[in-house]
């Protein structure tokens, strides 16, 4: 089995299906679309599907979409806002029956 998960043929897409076709869908993580209708630190983001509002006490937010610092080779640090606004629509996973919610990136306009 682990020599044949090594050795996937075709295209990286090709790939990633036949590893998901491997492993089953997952039926305990949800993925939906929302929009945001604050901004953070005290973001909220209405979901589509059940338009159910999620606020910074129910999401788990990655650093990179908050304003943080990067620190470059050079030892230049480089300082980025928030790239969350009023309006963004973004994608978001619920998991453990709507207890967990992730919310995973912004969607490209």
């Amino acid at each position: 089995m682990l020599q044949k998960r090594l050795h996937k043929e075709g295209s990286a897409f090709s790939q990633i299906v036949q590893q998901i076709r491997e492993i089953g869908r997952n039926v305990d993580i949800d993925i939906q679309f929302g929009t945001v209708t604050a901004p953070l630190p005290a973001i909220e983001v209405v979901l589509d599907n059940d338009s159910m509002t999620l606020d910074d006490d129910d999401l788990t937010i990655p650093w990179q979409l908050g304003t943080h610092q990067r620190l470059t080779e050079s030892g230049e640090v480089i300082r980025f806002r928030s790239s969350l606004y009023i309006g963004d629509r973004v994608i978001v996973a619920c998991m453990d029956d709507k207890q967990q919610w992730l919310l995973l990136d912004k969607v490209a306009e």
